[in-house]
């Protein structure tokens, strides 16, 4: 046989792809005859197998990667599918539990070490990455510039520098991803675009032990497109941030769950929680920030905002001073917010201010650990805090407790914990069950 011939038989497998069905099968080492047709004659991903599977795949095709260890094996998705059409990677389990990626990532040499698993370099369009286990790489995912309508779904990331990393992603979907023990960001969106939704999320940092470059943020948004307006926000539904840890001594300690910056023009976020950060449950920067159904425990700073920010529905609670400077807040303002329906529950302070701030409290409800002072508020939150239809009490007192559900430190949304039995529909977040 002659070495040409010797090619073509190589190449007749991934030739073969385009007539095929809707689905092309891949192990780690193949099976069978090596056709892709089943998993029983999976094409193997190995040394380069899965890149020539995926360039080969028409639109509308789907790689179905089985149980296994895939090693440091990646992928560059250089083209998509089409509208309707999209091309897809899935992973299943197949007798093993999904399939696992793993790489050589150092937490002792984050910037300098593991590799990226899936690489997004150009403007693609219309593909699905779905049900891989990502472990010990630099990046799970990496969108450079501009990719649009896709889909990320049940993709978890372990032992990791970045989870997700997009740039200039619009009109796509982010879902049930867990990003667990990193040293860096969970999930980063730079000059993310319209139509961006994330949503069943979770991004936990793992605390001190993970914190070996400054600092932990769990989901990050670095800026947005001119296109994101208060109607097409990104938004976040039913995700959750917690253990984003930063010791800096007696300096002030950072590592936000959610995290904003001033160029992230338009961010709402639905039913999400952020726990156990050394700085804020929520540092958002932007001029129109929406949080409906929130909930932020055991943080320095629950809720921190410097622009402007509107709040409906949400519980702060149990701030805590982890070290360094600055003080433990319920809420931290240096713009512009509103809070309605809102809940405040063991705090050092229920709110504090830095620079020009107000706050204006609608039907909200502030549970005091001590005494209540003479006046609503003290001489400088009169100042810079409206009340109206809000109540103050203070817990244990016969006259003013609210008579709370089953508020702990460790609640993390479920059920009526922080619904008040004496105020009721009158003050502070409503019932579930209502």
């Amino acid at each position: 046989m002659t070495k040409f011939h010797r090619w073509l038989m190589g190449c007749l497998p991934w030739l073969a792809m385009t007539g095929w069905g809707a689905e092309v099968f891949l192990l780690p080492q193949g099976a069978g005859a090596r056709d892709g047709s089943s998993l029983a004659n999976a094409l193997a991903a190995s040394q380069g197998g899965w890149q020539r599977a995926w360039d080969a795949l028409p639109p509308g095709g789907t790689l179905v990667l089985g149980s296994g260890d895939y090693g440091a094996a990646s992928l560059t998705i250089t083209n998509g599918g089409e509208p309707g059409r999209p091309k897809s990677v899935r992973g299943v389990d197949s007798g093993g539990g999904l399939p696992r990626f793993s790489g050589t990532f150092d937490r002792a040499r984050p910037a300098k070490s593991g590799h990226t698993v899936v690489l997004v370099p150009a403007a693609a369009a219309h593909w699905v990455v779905s049900g891989l286990r990502l472990r010990n790489c630099a990046i799970g995912v990496l969108v450079r510039a501009g990719a649009s309508h896709f889909t990320l779904a049940d993709l978890e990331m372990e032992g990791v520098r970045e989870g997700i990393r997009l740039t200039g992603a619009a009109h796509a979907e982010i879902r049930d991803c867990r990003m667990t023990n990193y040293t860096k960001r969970g999930l980063r969106l730079v000059q993310a675009g319209p139509g961006l939704r994330i949503s069943g999320c979770t991004a936990d940092a793992g605390g001190a032990a993970w914190a070996t470059e400054p600092f932990h943020i769990g989901f990050a948004i670095e800026s947005t497109t001119a296109e994101v307006t208060p109607a097409t926000a990104v938004t976040f539904t039913g995700c959750e941030a917690r253990n984003h840890y930063h010791n800096v001594g007696a300096k002030y300690w950072n590592a936000d769950g959610f995290c904003a910056e001033r160029e992230a023009l338009a961010v709402r976020y639905v039913r999400c929680g952020s726990y156990d950060n050394t700085d804020g449950g929520w540092d958002d920067k932007g001029p129109h920030t929406v949080l409906e159904d929130c909930r932020a425990l055991g943080n320095k700073r629950n809720f921190r905002f410097w622009g402007g920010a509107t709040l409906t529905g949400c519980v702060t609670a149990f701030a805590r001073h982890p070290g360094g400077s600055g003080g433990a807040a319920g809420l931290w303002c240096s713009g512009r917010v509103t809070a309605r329906r809102t809940t405040w529950y063991g705090n050092p302070a229920a709110i504090s201010f830095d620079g020009q701030g107000t706050v204006e409290l609608e039907q909200c409800l502030v549970v005091r650990p001590g005494p209540l002072p003479e006046t609503l508020w003290n001489p400088e939150l009169a100042r810079r805090v409206q009340a109206k239809e809000t109540v103050v009490a203070v817990q244990g007192d016969p006259q003013t407790d609210p008579q709370l559900e089953a508020p702990a430190p460790g609640w993390k949304g479920e059920g009526n914990a922080f619904y008040s039995r004496r105020y009721g529909a009158q003050c502070g977040v409503p019932s579930r069950g209502r």
